[in-house]
């Protein structure tokens, strides 16, 4: 059986818990988090260090990246997680994405 692979946008509280559901059930995650020691020190502690710092993920089922290029062609399901006050701002910067 083929597992969806989803794609998280954002770092907070909700992507992060949306995160730690989706691999506990076996997903692959594509996850989008703008701060890169943020992404290394949950690739090293399994853990996010600002939000639910005590929800640990099983780190083989994480693809973290900066690129939300990146993270957009390799899912197959889009979950954006971020402010809605900043979601517009977003969206202008990655506009011209596929």
């Amino acid at each position: 059986m083929m597992t969806m692979r989803f794609g998280v946008i954002g770092s907070g509280s909700w992507a992060t818990a949306l995160a730690k559901i989706l691999t506990d059930n076996g997903h692959i995650i594509n996850w989008w988090i703008r701060n890169a020691s943020a992404i290394a020190h949950i690739r090293a502690r399994h853990h996010n260090p600002q939000y639910l710092p005590s929800v640990y993920f099983k780190t083989d089922l994480l693809n973290l990246s900066d690129s939300v290029r990146e993270v957009v062609a390799a899912s197959d399901c889009l979950v954006m997680a971020v402010l809605r006050l900043i979601f517009p701002l977003r969206l202008r910067n990655w506009s011209g994405l596929p």
